[in-house]
C-alpha cells in the first residue's frame, strides 16, 4: 500500500498492531510418546475395548520400530527451519487443496450486531446508509492495520490481519488454489505467510453486488483517505436504483460459480476469460477489490434466518472467494468469510470495529442529493455454454443449500456468570451439554471436534480439542432419564460431571499450548508421504480414521456475534456457541443435513434441556 493511502483514524496512542510478532514463539512439536498417549486416551472414548486394544498394539509398534521416532525427528528438524512447521500443510491441504464448495462446508457466516440508528430509518435508507457506513468503517479499520495502530490481540499472532482486505482466493484446477493480496505486505509485519502472493497495485475500490449485478465504487480518494459516508451512500443509492431497473436471472449470475466445487469453478473461470477480455477485466476488478459488499433483497429478522442468510443466501448474490459484508433490506448485517485466509476471531474484531463506529456518533443526513453519481457496473459476455454452466451451478448450489437444516437459539435462562458461579468453565460446561444431548438422542458418544486457537505462536491457527473424553462418556452414561431421585445418585453424577469438566479444561490448556495430538500426527503423516515412505500402520488403522470423523464439529469465540457453519460430515452436526458480554445468556447455532436423518432443531432443543438439567444438578445441595 502506498504511503498516500496511510491515514491514522484513531488518535489514541496504542501498541503497534504487529509490535509483538518478534516476541512470539514457534509452534512446538510435542514429544512422540506424549502425543501417542493423548491419541490413545481420546480413542478410548469412542471405540470398543477390542478395537482399542488392537490400536494400542499398533501405536506401541509405531513407538518402538523406529519409524515413529524417525518421522518425529524429521518433524522436529522442520520446526527449527520454519516459522511454523504446520502452516504450509494446514493451509494447502486443509483449505486451499480442498476441492469441495466453499459455501456451507468451509465459509462460515456471522450475524453482526444490530445498530440502533438503523431502526429509525425507512427502507431503503436503512440498507443504503448501513452499507455506506460499513464501507467507511471497514476501510478505516484497514488503514489502521496498515498504519500499525490497531492494538494487537492479547499475546496473539496478528499475521491474519494482512489477509483481510484486497485479498482473494482463485480456483486452480486439480491443484492448490491461489491466495493473492493486492495491497501488499504491511511494512510493520516481519513474517510472511508462505502461500500469499503479494501483487501490490494500490486498489481503491470495493465491489457492491445488487440484484445479481456487480458494481465498483472507489471508496478511497486519490490521497488514500476514505470517502465520506455521505458520498458513499449516494453511490450505494445509485447502485440500488440501477440494479433494480435491470432484469436479472439469478441462475445466470456469475457469482453462482463461486458456490460450486473448486475444479468446476476453475474450468468455468477459464471459459469466462477465453470467451472475452471483458470477462477477464471484470474478474480482475473483483479480485483486486478491497472488500465485497452485498445489497441483499431479503429481510431476515430471527436469529435462524440471519444465520442462514449469512452462511448461504442466494449464490448469484454472493462472491464466496472473498470476504463479504451482507446488508439486508431491513438494515441488518451479516458477514461471510473465506476461511482459508483467516479464522473467525479476526473477522469478529473487524465486525466489532464496524459496529462501534456505526453506533458511536454516526447520524445519517436527512435526505440524499437529487443528482446521484453514475453507477459503474461490471460487464460480462456470456456464451450459451457459459450460461448453461451457470444454470447447472445454480441448481447444484440450490440442492446443497436446501439440504441444510439450521436452528439458532437464544438461551436466556442463564449464561457465563451463572456457570462461573457453579465453579465451572463456561466452555467446558457447554461442551458437556452437547455430549449429554447427543447421547440422549442416539445412545452413543462420538468423535467431537472443538477448535482451539494456537495464535500465541507465530502464524498459529488451531489445534483439535477432542471434546469427547473417557470422563465425559462416564458422566453421560450416569445421567439416567428421568433422573433417579436419589441424592446419592445425584452426588455421583455431580462428581462425574465436575471431573469431565476439569478434564476438558485441562485439554483446552494443552491444545492452545500446541500440545494436542492431531496436528503432530498429521505432521508425521505428511512427512511420510513427502518422503515416499509407506504409510505407517497407525494411519491405516480404522481407529485413526473413525476418531477423526467429526460427527460433532463445534466452535466458540469470546464474542457477541453468532456464527453459523455447516456440519463437516454426513449425518453429523455443526455447533457454534458464544456467551454474549451483555446480559447472562448463551447463543448457539446447530446445523445438519436433511438427507442424513440428523435434525438440527432436535439437537438444539436437547442441548437446551441438558443445560437446564446440568444447572439443576450442580446447584442442588447435597444432604449427605
Amino acid at each position: 500500500m502506498s504511503s498516500s493511502a496511510i491515514r491514522q483514524f484513531s488518535s489514541q496512542k496504542v501498541a503497534g498492531t504487529f509490535s509483538n510478532q518478534s516476541l512470539l514463539e514457534k509452534l512446538p512439536v510435542p514429544e512422540l510418546a506424549v502425543t501417542c498417549e493423548r491419541y490413545l486416551r481420546s480413542a478410548q472414548a469412542v471405540v470398543s475395548p477390542e478395537q482399542l486394544e488392537n490400536t494400542r498394539k499398533i501405536v506401541q509398534g509405531f513407538l518402538n520400530d523406529g519409524v515413529g521416532q524417525s518421522l518425529h525427528s524429521k518433524l522436529v528438524e522442520r520446526a527449527k527451519q520454519k516459522d511454523n512447521w504446520l502452516e504450509e500443510w494446514w493451509d494447502s491441504h486443509g483449505y486451499y487443496g480442498a476441492r469441495i464448495p466453499l459455501v456451507i462446508t468451509t465459509n462460515p457466516g456471522i450475524i453482526m450486531d444490530d445498530v440502533p440508528v438503523v431502526k429509525s430509518l425507512p427502507k431503503p435508507r436503512a440498507q443504503t446508509w448501513r452499507t455506506a457506513q460499513a464501507i467507511h468503517s471497514s476501510l478505516h479499520f484497514m488503514l489502521d492495520i496498515y498504519n500499525n495502530v490497531i492494538p494487537p490481540d492479547n499475546g496473539m499472532c496478528m499475521n491474519q490481519y494482512a489477509r483481510l482486505f484486497g485479498t482473494t482466493r482463485v480456483p486452480v484446477y486439480q491443484g492448490i488454489d491461489e491466495l493473492i493480496n493486492y495491497l501488499g505486505q504491511p511494512k510493520y509485519l516481519p513474517t510472511v505467510h508462505y502461500l500469499t502472493q503479494f501483487k501490490p497495485c494500490e486498489p481503491k475500490h470495493v465491489i457492491v453486488i445488487a440484484n445479481g449485478h456487480f458494481f465498483t465504487v472507489d471508496a478511497l480518494k486519490a490521497d488514500g483517505t476514505v470517502e465520506s459516508v455521505e458520498n458513499l451512500e449516494a453511490h450505494i443509492e445509485s447502485i440500488r436504483r440501477t440494479a433494480a431497473s435491470i432484469p436479472s436471472s439469478t441462475s445466470k449470475n456469475v457469482g453462482n460459480f463461486t458456490a460450486i466445487d473448486r475444479d468446476t469453478w476453475a474450468k468455468a473461470r477459464e471459459a469466462l476469460i477465453t470467451a472475452s477480455p471483458i470477462n477477464a477485466e471484470s474478474l480482475e476488478i473483483i479480485q483486486k477489490a478491497l472488500f465485497v459488499f452485498v445489497l441483499d433483497d431479503s429481510s431476515p429478522t430471527t436469529s435462524s434466518e440471519l444465520a442462514a442468510a449469512s452462511m448461504m443466501g442466494k449464490a448469484g448474490m454472493r462472491w464466496f472467494d472473498k470476504h463479504m459484508i451482507i446488508v439486508y433490506a431491513n438494515g441488518r448485517c451479516g458477514l461471510n468469510f473465506e476461511h482459508g485466509a483467516t479464522d473467525g476471531l479476526t473477522l469478529v474484531r473487524m465486525c466489532d470495529y464496524v459496529n462501534d463506529h456505526s453506533s458511536a456518533k454516526a447520524q445519517p443526513r436527512e435526505s440524499l442529493p437529487e443528482k446521484l453519481p453514475t453507477a459503474d457496473m461490471l460487464k460480462w459476455v456470456l456464451t450459451p455454454n457459459i450460461e448453461k454452466s451457470l444454470i447447472s451451478a445454480a441448481a447444484a448450489y440450490e440442492l446443497h443449500a436446501q439440504s441444510v437444516l439450521l436452528r439458532a437459539v437464544d438461551f436466556n435462562s442463564f449464561g457465563r456468570e451463572a456457570i462461573k458461579s457453579m465453579k465451572c468453565s463456561p466452555d467446558a460446561f457447554f461442551q458437556m451439554a452437547i455430549q449429554l444431548a447427543y447421547y440422549r438422542l442416539y445412545g452413543i458418544s462420538v468423535p467431537t471436534y472443538e477448535s482451539a486457537a494456537t495464535r500465541k505462536f507465530i502464524h498459529g491457527r488451531t489445534e483439535t480439542l477432542r471434546s469427547c473424553t473417557v470422563d465425559s462418556v462416564a458422566w453421560v452414561k450416569s445421567m439416567d432419564k428421568p433422573i433417579i431421585q436419589s441424592e446419592r445418585k445425584r452426588e455421583i453424577q455431580r462428581s462425574l460431571l465436575r471431573k469431565a469438566i476439569a478434564t476438558h479444561s485441562a485439554n483446552i490448556r494443552d491444545a492452545t499450548d500446541g500440545k494436542g495430538c492431531d496436528r503432530t500426527l498429521l505432521g508425521m503423516q505428511m512427512i511420510a508421504s513427502e518422503l515416499g515412505i509407506e504409510k505407517p500402520e497407525i494411519f491405516k488403522d480404522t481407529t485413526y480414521s473413525y476418531s477423526r470423523n467429526w460427527l460433532l464439529s463445534t466452535s466458540s469465540m469470546p464474542t457477541n456475534e453468532v456464527v453459523a457453519f455447516g456440519a463437516v460430515t454426513d449425518g453429523g452436526f455443526g455447533v457454534y456457541y458464544c456467551f454474549p458480554k451483555k446480559g447472562d445468556s448463551i447463543k448457539y447455532v446447530v446445523t445438519s443435513y436433511t438427507n442424513q436423518g440428523a435434525p438440527a432443531d432436535l439437537l438444539a432443543q436437547t442441548i437446551s434441556d441438558s443445560l437446564l438439567e446440568m444447572s439443576a444438578l450442580l446447584q442442588t445441595t447435597s444432604a449427605l
